[in-house]
């Protein structure tokens, strides 16, 4: 053989390798999910572990989250607040991530004692449970090419990697949210198997285990309850009828508003206007007698997932009230050993008195700060959240430069607008409205983190808008057939290209290796 027939021959092999990636779409979005797993390990092996809590290095909080994940190596059951053994988890606010409801801790925790044969540093172990989470659903998308639009916004942003390089609270929640999405959304996921069934017994691990993530995640991080109440209006959308979504979607942006006390409504009003959504839902249900059973054979699977929630999320209360009396008795002892722990200008008695002379980032409407001010400097809500939801690194001060960004918001808007073309050439009432939900509902997680930087403590980080990641995946797969596949793969790869760049050249080179 010559060599100008070997070197034909291997480009030949190369170019059928490549277009082996770009026509099967799902394999090439599953290997850049591995890639991303590759580089979140890198990360969390080589970038250094800060034991100095009273210095701000390495990412945001991981001292407070390790030491929470500590506490549960050595024990199984929450404890009260304040007790000996987990004062080393509380932070300069007064506050311990042990005294949240959410269960990583415990799991990584876990985790870490059953590596610790194989991982001595446990503080290790923990990144490397956040790793494995993100793997997970790497391998869900190589093992479930019809799902592949589901995982592929993973692929948007390194700073999602990222919060799977480091241990904290938010991957793990980022992992339930894309579980249910998958299970939500997928043709053969357990979940759809089970509603696609006769009867209410046949496929009920689907019921079961949507349950169970659902339960889970109403527990974790607060701004993934915009998810939550997205999900039942997605799987009405799709089974109970379109007059039900928008019905429950109604009923989920009014209670965000009073949950969020924009809107303040007496207790008895509340019951008796959710009474009547619940009435209203049911009639739209019932309506239609073609499809009647189908429809009451999905709202029953429907309540025995509300039933498997519950029990996952009653029993973590239930422990807080045993141990406190009431919800309301238990922060009012956090605030007081808040007064106790925290540091003089995060103390309650300052920030909240009439001089409000602590930490100066909370509480800014009360301080007099106007809304619109929010979005100015030296606040810039907007843009500060859009580069932390973008690539930024350490304690988010290794950052790119703007030509960076701005790449990278015009993929967004490439791949938003191949989304509103799949909807338009759909035709489908359900597809308009698919979109609508999800425009709306990440409108809402947008507006809940702005009034929370506003209303409570000023945190422009992207990492409280990563919801948008999974609601966008479930919107992605309802017009699966009308998507074009290779161009939002071409979209997905070109930010998954410039996340890389960023990660390695930005992040990891960047990233203190040791202090």
């Amino acid at each position: 053989m010559t060599r100008d027939f070997l070197f034909e021959r291997n480009r030949l092999g190369l170019a059928r390798r490549l277009q082996h990636f770009v026509v099967r779409p799902p394999v090439l979005v599953a290997t850049m999910l591995w890639g991303a797993v590759a580089l979140a390990l890198t990360m969390a092996v080589v970038s250094a572990i800060n034991y100095e809590p009273l210095r701000w290095f390495g990412p945001p909080d991981e001292y407070q989250h390790r030491a929470a994940a500590r506490y549960y190596i050595d024990h199984w059951l929450p404890p009260k607040a304040g007790e000996a053994a987990t004062l080393d988890t509380y932070s300069n606010y007064g506050l311990s991530y042990l005294n949240e409801t959410d269960f990583p801790y415990l799991f990584a925790g876990k985790f870490a004692a059953l590596l610790a044969p194989v991982v001595s540093n446990h503080d290790l172990a923990f990144r490397l449970f956040d790793v494995l989470l993100l793997g997970i659903l790497a391998a869900f998308c190589g093992m479930r090419p019809a799902a592949f639009l589901i995982f592929s916004p993973l692929l948007l942003s390194p700073q999602i990697w990222y919060i799977f390089s480091y241990f904290n609270g938010d991957a793990f929640a980022l992992f339930l949210a894309m579980l249910i999405a998958y299970q939500v959304a997928a043709p053969g996921s357990l979940f759809n198997a089970n509603l696609d069934s006769p009867g209410l017994r046949r496929n009920i691990s689907g019921a079961v285990v949507l349950g169970l993530l659902i339960g889970l995640l109403a527990l974790s991080k607060k701004n993934y309850l915009s998810f939550l109440a997205f999900v039942p209006v997605a799987v009405a959308l799709a089974r109970l009828g379109w007059q039900s979504a928008v019905l429950l979607a109604a009923a989920a942006i009014a209670a965000g508003g009073v949950y969020l006390k924009w809107a303040e409504v007496p207790l008895v009003q509340l019951w008796l206007a959710a009474a009547g959504g619940a009435a209203l839902v049911l009639l739209a249900i019932l309506a239609g007698p073609s499809t009647r059973r189908m429809r009451l054979n999905a709202l029953f699977k429907c309540a025995i997932v509300c039933v498997v929630a519950a029990a996952v999320i009653v029993p973590r209360v239930w422990w807080d009230v045993v141990r406190y009396g009431s919800d309301e008795q238990k922060w009012a002892a956090i605030v007081q050993l808040q007064e106790k722990l925290a540091q003089p200008v995060y103390k309650p008695s300052r920030i909240y008195s009439e001089k409000h002379d602590g930490y100066y980032g909370i509480g800014l409407r009360d301080r007099g700060l106007a809304l619109r001010d929010l979005f100015r400097p030296p606040w810039d809500w907007h843009t500060k959240t859009f580069t932390t939801a973008t690539g930024q690194y350490g304690w988010i001060e290794y950052r790119a430069q703007w030509p960076y960004y701005l790449m990278m918001a015009a993929g967004y808007l490439a791949l938003l607008a191949v989304y509103v073309q799949a909807v338009a050439h759909s035709r489908e009432v359900a597809a308009a409205l698919g979109s609508l939900f999800v425009t709306i509902f990440a409108g809402l997680t947008i507006a809940a983190a702005i009034y929370h930087s506003w209303v409570n403590d000023f945190q422009a980080q992207g990492r409280y808008l990563f919801p948008i990641v999974a609601m966008l995946g479930i919107g992605l797969q309802s017009v699966r057939d009308k998507t074009q596949r290779q161009v939002v793969t071409c979209i997905v790869a070109a930010c998954f290209a410039l996340g890389a760049w960023s990660f390695i050249v930005i992040g990891l080179r960047q990233i203190p290796k040791s202090f």
